[in-house]
């Protein structure tokens, strides 16, 4: 085979291995973005129905922080679980300690960011968990 020839062969060859490298990369890349995601969403359903049972059991106050959210609250959904994960909770869930329940009262499921994901997540406010959390809210405040 004449020596041009084969450059290209290598070349196309080289070029080839490149394209599947990178395309393999494109996809590695969005299967742990896409892992990443469903962890945020886990978690964050997980700790909205944590809060809203702290909620519920403390006449409508709103936790000052994660130890608030440990002793009594033993909870399971999909990959993790309270209190038993809660340093991937942490690493995934934000929590708003001082958020004041009076003004989260008069929020909607849209304005609701007193607890959100840190870094990328599927949307979780779809879900029916937010809405409970803020109907137990207002029920609490109805009852002073």
């Amino acid at each position: 085979m004449p020596l041009r020839k084969q450059q290209v062969m290598y070349l196309a060859i080289a070029g080839v291995v490149l394209a599947v490298s990178i395309g393999l990369g494109v996809v590695y890349c969005g299967i742990r973005s896409s892992l990443t995601a469903e962890r945020a969403l886990h978690t964050n359903l997980l700790v909205v129905a944590v809060v809203r049972e702290y909620v519920v059991d403390h006449n409508g106050a709103w936790p000052r922080c994660w130890q608030d959210l440990e002793p009594s609250f033993s909870r399971r959904r999909a990959m993790f679980g309270w209190p038993e994960d809660g340093e991937d909770v942490r690493r995934y869930v934000s929590v708003d300690f001082e958020a004041d329940p009076d003004k989260l009262a008069t929020q909607s499921v849209e304005q609701f960011v007193a607890i959100q994901p840190q870094g990328p997540c599927y949307p979780y406010k779809d879900h029916p968990e937010v809405a409970r959390l803020l109907d137990a809210i207002r029920q609490s405040r109805r009852a002073w």
